[in-house]
């Protein structure tokens, strides 16, 4: 019954009140131990002088703990605990560059630290332009394998070649070659993030012949929901290239670049 009322009033009252309630609380439960504590000092003589920094003490010490379990086991800050996350992005770069239609050229630059040991790494793309992109790494001893498609997503695997160990840390730039002869490719370009990520950077260079004065930069969640959570306009400098750098970005959110 208590879980019921509990979860329930989490959905009805958001994160951000029911973790104020929940703090309410916790001061609440100090101040009864400092109560507690207070009584027994004042009635003990080899206490009685320290009762006021010993129930102080008791304060502090029981909010913090009732603080650190409630981290701990609560749902709404441990959504992602359990989730087996192969890797933590440290860097996550994407550049998107049109010169023309028949010169495209989409960059993923990866700093990747490996949360298990592999052999590959698993991406994906979603192109609206002409014909399939032709994938390259950086390094020479990456092979690359489409695998599966997913909606409009085209799943894929980079073999590096060698086992790399939990822990270590992977430079991995992937380069896509593009052409859009018949110009229907969307005139934006996003990431959602599904993995931790420490740093993402958005960069776009459009040539002026192909692009307005200014770009959108948007935050959306990654749902049916196309209401933005933020939205920034961008004006082209006279190098046509401008570039959002994003730390700490929000899990199952969508961040885009549109022109």
């Amino acid at each position: 019954m208590l879980e019921c009322i509990k979860k329930a009033l989490e959905s009805a009252l958001g994160k951000g009140i029911y973790d104020l309630i929940n703090y309410l609380l916790f001061f609440a439960l100090g101040g009864i131990s400092g109560l507690i504590t207070h009584s027994i000092s004042i009635n003990n003589k080899y206490l009685m002088d320290y009762a006021p920094i010993i129930t102080i003490t008791s304060v502090i010490l029981v909010a913090l703990l009732a603080l650190v379990i409630y981290k701990k086991v609560s749902p709404l800050h441990n959504f992602y605990l359990d989730t087996d996350f192969d890797y933590i992005f440290l860097e996550k770069k994407l550049t998107y560059e049109y010169n023309s239609p028949e010169d495209i050229t989409y960059t993923k630059k990866y700093k990747i630290l490996l949360r298990k040991s592999t052999d590959r790494f698993h991406d994906k793309y979603n192109w609206t332009g002409d014909n399939n992109p032709i994938i390259t790494s950086s390094d020479s001893h990456n092979k690359i394998f489409s695998t599966t498609r997913r909606d409009s997503y085209q799943q894929f695997e980079v073999y590096f070649g060698k086992k790399f160990k939990k822990g270590e840390i992977i430079d991995l730039t992937l380069i896509f070659k593009l052409t859009d002869k018949e110009m229907k490719a969307s005139t934006s370009f996003s990431t959602t993030i599904v993995e931790p990520t420490k740093k993402l950077t958005l960069t776009i260079k459009i040539n002026k012949k192909y692009r307005t004065d200014s770009a959108i930069y948007e935050k959306f969640p990654s749902t049916d929901s196309r209401i933005a959570l933020e939205t920034k306009e961008y004006h082209f400098p006279d190098n046509s290239e401008i570039e959002v750098t994003i730390d700490d970005p929000k899990m199952l959110l969508v961040y885009s670049l549109n022109w």
